[in-house]
């Protein structure tokens, strides 16, 4: 069973896929844009309860220097 957090991040990334599906744009109504996919301001959207939220830190937080840095 999902707790409620859970259950409204459900029906958010149900509204963004079908969005998707039907005009070719994940949006949301009361949710924030989907940033388009950028490798200059990393701009993400993080889909976790309680909320969604865009994040600028993506890379910082998976230490993408490190990962492009082993050969």
């Amino acid at each position: 069973m999902m707790t409620p957090e859970q259950q409204m991040l459900a029906a958010s990334m149900k509204r963004y896929w079908a969005s998707f599906a039907a005009e070719g744009v994940p949006s949301a109504a009361g949710e924030p844009d989907w940033p388009r996919s950028d490798s200059q301001s990393q701009r993400v959207l993080s889909l976790e309860p309680p909320r969604s939220r865009v994040k600028t830190d993506f890379a910082a937080d998976h230490h993408c220097d490190f990962w492009a840095g082993i050969r």
